[in-house]
């Protein structure tokens, strides 16, 4: 009689399933043994088994759901059949968590409400194994095994994931959570889920993304799509392409996760409020960058301001983002 099976991983804690031993006892034919005693043990990792049925069914399939230990490891398991006995292992993964005030938008890492077809960072523990960032134009759902999710009781949508880390998730929110007033979002790692943390909708969670957290420099290109630096700064009275996250809704919106279309541009429908060096700036283009998915992008005049590092601000439907920095000459 030979004896085979298999057994899963899962993450670990209190009453934490680990998946089930499934095993198949044969002759020497191949045929199944049926009605075969079964006795299951735990042999390491500080888990339990719980047996689903005290002999072999008419298949000579035997098996057990596991409980793993409380801690991340191995956990060890045997199952014997008459007088054969087999190991199976699971590996238990420490179950994600996100650090509380741990969600915040991804262009200042203020702590807005979330708003549809931007992108946040999530922040907390556990939340991957292995750091990885998409290559496609378009966001894939799972990134590494590691997906999000976004839950109330009107809508259930997954993100699409830009970003994973252990520490780190960066993810774009669900379009379909507009209109919405929570959402409950939960990272998960294969089919293990860590807990749901409930966190306020809004329409906007206007801010720059910035080329440096340190000096708070606006992502920019000139009229020739050269990035804007202290050593290329912008001229007054040209175009500047500024780069944002947050700005809401847009007409021709696609679908979570696509890039913008290039034909019928995605243009916000609020037109947002800049000032660069305490002055408005003409907006010439506020929408989605064709080709990308979730980056606004804006287009504006620079105003007869100073010259150096000037504060840029924006707004929109009654609220303002941080002030970044562009240099301006």
């Amino acid at each position: 009689i030979s004896i085979a099976g298999n057994g899963d991983d899962g993450t670990v804690g209190q009453q934490s399933s680990g998946g089930f031993i499934i095993f198949q006892t044969l002759d020497q034919y191949g045929v199944p043994v049926a009605n075969l005693p079964v006795t299951f043990a735990v042999a390491g990792g500080g888990g339990s088994l719980q047996p689903i049925g005290a002999t072999t069914n008419s298949y000579g399939i035997g098996a057990a759901a596991m409980i793993l230990g409380p801690n991340p490891g191995t956990n060890t398991y045997t199952a014997t059949a008459g007088s054969l006995t087999a190991s199976f292992q699971a590996t238990g993964i420490a179950q994600p968590s996100i650090t509380p005030n741990g969600i915040v938008n991804a262009a200042n890492y203020a702590l807005q409400p979330l708003a549809p077809g931007s992108y946040i960072s999530i922040y907390g523990s556990n939340l991957a194994q292995a750091t990885g960032s998409y290559s496609t134009t378009f966001l894939p759902l799972a990134l590494n095994q590691v997906t999000v999710s976004f839950d109330n009781p009107n809508v259930s949508v997954p993100g699409r994931v830009v970003f994973v880390s252990p520490g780190q998730v960066n993810v774009q929110v669900p379009w379909e959570l507009q209109g919405q007033e929570t959402a409950q979002i939960k990272v998960s790692f294969g089919d293990s889920s860590g807990a749901v943390y409930t966190w306020p909708i809004g329409t906007y969670a206007p801010a720059f993304f910035e080329l440096s957290p340190a000096t708070h420099a606006a992502a920019a290109l000139d009229e020739g799509n050269n990035v804007v630096t202290d050593s290329n700064p912008v001229v007054r009275g040209h175009v500047v392409q500024l780069f944002a996250n947050g700005l809401g809704p847009v007409s021709n919106q696609p679908a979570s996760g696509n890039p913008a279309p290039g034909g019928t541009l995605a243009e916000t429908t609020t037109t947002p409020v800049v000032t660069i060096g305490g002055a408005n700036a003409e907006v010439k283009f506020s929408g989605l960058t064709p080709g990308n998915a979730g980056l606004y992008q804006i287009n504006a005049v620079v105003p007869q301001t100073g010259t150096g590092s000037q504060p840029v601000t924006i707004s929109i439907g009654g609220v303002a983002g941080t002030t970044s920095f562009l240099a301006v000459r």
